[in-house]
């Protein structure tokens, strides 16, 4: 099952504000050749490279959210202002258009945090984080102490520290506020039934692995040794020796060699040394224990072998070329709704919580007439760029890497 966020991922944009701000690695003065007689260009800061935004980026209930504020967060995760001043503005626009929302849903988390009469203070952040830190076991509290004292701190250090610094006061409140206004009225909101709805409509999520397949595999590179991809010529040519290769294997196959000892020696998958072929289980539709996919080909050809000790003929995939043994195929089998009940009931109250966090932040904007200055254009009908394919499922464990 997918992890939902929770309300920290949700408010990772206010504790990115929470790091310790880094200075950008100064850009060596560019030494004057011998023959040049014109002054060296100054430095590309962060300042000249978005001198074009204009110095109020947003407005939340009359606060203003500055050009001088975006700079401050950007130099904290060391953006290399040389990169943005070799961009187009609206380039540039459309990568800080996300920064600067989430900016914004920070000021008005801000907003309606002291509206609801949570206030930042030292007090609020001491109280909180010890409120985390008396809620840890034993194991993990030794550990963070043990990490502590290696640099010379203690908790109360740590945590004094941290109260200091008003960017944390600001992420405490906000997030103080969420939890007592949002996160405590949604986490108990989904009932057992609820949760056995989802397993019974989402059974396929649950699918154990029952089907276990050995294989060979000639591969088919599609890069040479220095990893620059084959010409077409090139990649005929690995395909037609990699077709040999596995039409002599099978043969092999034929007249009595065993299999382990040819997956062993010949196959080009990890999986022949490691396990001489072996793959890890995975459900009739190719889903292993870990959530990663099989390759569809490799799958429809695995589980149409019907008896252990079965061999396929010849199977292409984007691998290359594979044989295949079944090893054992057992009736379809299914998580039991008690083992995952309390998971399920997590994530749907995960799903809640951030639904209802996003519309709390949602309504809040409308509430404080949030401004924003800085837009990028749609693109036209013609100009639009066709939407990415969904990603391929993830090759098997054991299986090359494509």
């Amino acid at each position: 099952m997918k992890k939902q966020t929770t309300v920290k991922s949700i408010l990772a944009i206010l504790a990115a504000a929470l790091a310790f701000p880094v200075a950008a690695e100064d850009i060596p003065a560019v030494k004057e050749a011998p023959e040049a007689k014109e002054a060296a260009k100054p430095a590309v800061t962060l300042e000249s490279a978005l001198s074009f935004l204009p110095d109020v980026l947003a407005e939340v209930g009359g606060e203003k959210i500055t050009k001088e504020q975006l700079i401050k967060q950007l130099s904290m995760g060391q953006v290399a202002p040389e990169m943005l001043a070799q961009l187009p503005q609206e380039v540039v626009k459309g990568l800080l258009v996300q920064q600067i929302q989430e900016m914004v849903d920070q000021a008005v988390c801000l907003a309606l945090a002291k509206k609801a009469g949570v206030e930042p203070s030292e007090k609020l952040v001491r109280d909180e984080m010890d409120k985390i830190y008396n809620s840890m076991g034993e194991a993990q509290k030794a550990e963070l102490d043990k990490n502590l004292k290696a640099n010379g701190k203690t908790y109360g250090d740590y945590r004094d520290e941290i109260a200091k610094n008003p960017d944390a006061q600001k992420y405490w409140a906000c997030t103080s506020y969420l939890k007592s206004a949002v996160v405590d009225k949604e986490k108990n909101s989904v009932t057992d039934a609820d949760a056995e709805k989802f397993y019974r409509e989402n059974q396929v999520l649950f699918e154990l692995p029952v089907v276990t397949v050995s294989h060979i595999l000639a591969l088919v590179p599609e890069v040479d040794d220095s990893g620059k991809p084959l010409t077409e010529e090139a990649l005929a040519e690995k395909d037609k020796a990699a077709k040999a290769k596995i039409d002599g294997i099978y043969a092999r196959l034929k007249q009595g060699e065993r299999f382990e000892y040819l997956a062993e020696q010949e196959s080009e998958c990890p999986s022949g040394k490691q396990s001489k072929g072996k793959l890890p289980a995975f459900t009739e539709k190719g889903r292993m224990a870990n959530g990663q996919m099989m390759e569809p080909t490799f799958t429809k050809a695995a589980v149409s072998l019907q008896k252990a000790g079965e061999i396929s003929d010849v199977v292409k995939t984007p691998f290359g070329y594979h044989i295949i043994r079944l090893e054992e195929k057992k009736t379809q089998e299914y998580v039991p709704f008690a083992k995952v009940k309390d998971e399920i009931r997590a994530q749907l109250a995960g799903e809640k919580i951030d639904k209802a966090v996003h519309a709390a932040l949602e309504q809040g904007r409308k509430d404080l007439g949030v401004k924003v200055f800085v837009t990028v254009p749609e693109p036209k009908a013609a100009e639009a760029v066709p939407a990415a394919p969904a990603a391929a499922p993830a090759a098997p464990e054991a299986a090359p890497a494509k």
